[in-house]
């Protein structure tokens, strides 16, 4: 049932009748400030881990000449190519 649509008698009195507001439903300029606040505070939330996937992407000396960027002159994947190069192992030593 429609909270918005009950009537309901005011008082006892008859022929009074007023609307029931509904508890759940904000004002236009209440809602449009919680969504801001709640969509500034996820942005700030997923930004640091946007930020480390475009620096992990960025050129070293890029990076080293410029400082960071969210976007950067040069893009490089020598940081995954270090990482998931075939490591020299440090147990071939006891073979």
């Amino acid at each position: 049932m429609n909270n918005s649509a009950v009537l309901q008698h005011d008082g006892g009195r008859p022929g009074r009748r007023k609307k029931l507001r509904n508890i759940h439903q904000l004002p236009p300029f209440w809602n449009m400030l919680a969504h801001l606040a709640i969509g500034l505070f996820s942005f700030s939330c997923v930004y640091p881990f946007l930020f480390v996937i475009v620096i992990s992407l960025t050129d070293e000396t890029t990076l080293a000449k410029n400082g960071y960027s969210i976007f950067p002159e040069k893009w490089s994947l020598d940081a995954y190519a270090y990482v998931f190069k075939p490591a020299i192992s440090c147990f071939a030593p006891m073979a």
